[in-house]
């Protein structure tokens, strides 16, 4: 694809900050497969601390403008000096990094006003890719009326609406957001996740499971259960829990449980890098989630060609055919058992070639970059 070389500016409502570092981290992603046909800058304000940017794992093309700032209680104070800061960064960036051509907002709430604000005093334009599960109806989230005019305001007002996935795109509609619309998912890094040379053949199938914990979301206390039950009628498997989240938490329900210390282990979070060897060491994935949009995690182990078993929610069903994996109903821990027990019996009648190709084909940093690259030519072009 020829490279348009636009200056294309990220600003997101979620930003890796050192309190969370991984809120948003897939927003950079995205940004590095954009910089792919294009010059791209992040420009990002924020009331938390800022993280170290070399934690960031960010690629040196992009450049990052960040501005602390410190919160005060009146919410419509704070609203009005996010506006002029990141009218500051805009103004900075322009001058440094040349002139902006696109704003690529992402999660409507309140990244998308920001935009607006920038739009109006320049008439430089906006899409946005969207995120949030809060308009899923499994997890519908009651907003107060102010903030669902202002989210409308921002949405009317973008050139177009990315969601990450088609469940995602008709659950916006649903909540009323009138756009063009343009399905563009999340975005994996080939270089971090691949295939092996040859299958893991170890006696023992590692399972792996990648979340945050939050039970209400992802049900680990499922899970375990599950393997709580399962251990004690076959004895090959072992699961794997890697998590930024409370560890110990779930340690604590799992010996509650009676899950054997030699069925269950947990890892820290770790690098994409080292995320990615232990993929390739895994026989299959499993996830247990009430609702999801498009879990990264779930094109990463595709990517180095371990099939997954996963509940039927969100736009996993959109990648997750019966070739690639087993899905099953949220919350149906009898489906689950039986899919994992099917799993170690037969996860080697997956082709791991196929499952990487699927991933590379779908997700890889072209594939979406060359995507949003296409809707940035079809936006600017409308406006000149």
């Amino acid at each position: 694809m020829d490279n348009h070389n636009y200056h294309v500016l990220f600003i997101s409502s979620w930003f890796p900050s050192e309190q969370e570092p991984f809120s948003g981290n897939f927003v950079i992603r995205h940004a590095e497969a954009a910089a792919k046909y294009n010059k791209v800058s992040i420009a990002n304000v924020s009331y938390a601390p800022l993280i170290d940017k070399a934690n960031l794992s960010i690629i040196p093309e992009i450049k990052l403008f960040e501005k602390q700032i410190k919160p005060y209680r009146l919410k419509p104070v704070n609203f009005i000096r996010t506006l002029y800061y990141y009218w500051k960064l805009y103004k900075k960036i322009n001058v440094e990094e040349g002139k902006i051509d696109i704003i690529h907002a992402n999660v409507i709430f309140p990244a998308s006003l920001i935009a607006l604000f920038i739009k109006k005093i320049t008439g430089i334009p906006y899409i946005i890719s969207e995120h949030w599960t809060g308009y899923l109806s499994a997890n519908k989230v009651k907003r107060p009326l102010y903030v669902k005019l202002l989210a409308a305001l921002g949405a009317s007002n973008a050139s177009c609406l990315c969601p990450v996935t088609e469940n995602l795109k008709e659950a916006m509609q649903n909540a009323g957001f009138k756009n063009s619309y343009k399905v563009i998912p999340n975005v994996l890094n080939l270089q971090h996740f691949f295939i092996a040379d040859k299958a893991p053949d170890n006696d023992i199938k590692q399972i792996i499971h990648v979340s945050n914990l939050k039970n209400e979301h992802k049900n680990i206390n499922g899970i375990i259960d599950v393997l709580a039950r399962l251990c004690k009628v076959r004895q090959d498997f072992m699961l794997k829990i890697i998590s930024d989240g409370d560890i110990e938490r779930v340690k604590d329900y799992a010996l509650k449980k009676e899950l054997p210390d030699n069925h269950v282990e947990f890892h820290t979070a770790l690098s994409p890098a080292k995320l990615g060897e232990v993929f390739r060491a895994s026989h299959f994935m499993v996830l247990f989630s009430n609702y999801e949009n498009l879990p990264c995690v779930l094109i990463e182990a595709m990517a180095c060609g371990i099939p997954a078993i996963s509940t039927d929610v969100g736009g996993i069903k959109e990648h997750l055919t019966p070739d690639k994996g087993i899905i099953i109903e949220a919350k149906d821990e009898s489906a689950l058992e039986d899919a994992i027990n099917h799993m170690l019996d037969h996860y080697e009648s997956y082709d791991r070639e196929a499952l990487h190709s699927y991933s590379a084909n779908k997700f890889s940093y072209e594939a979406v970059g060359s995507s949003f690259s296409s809707l940035y030519k079809q936006v600017i072009n409308k406006m000149l």
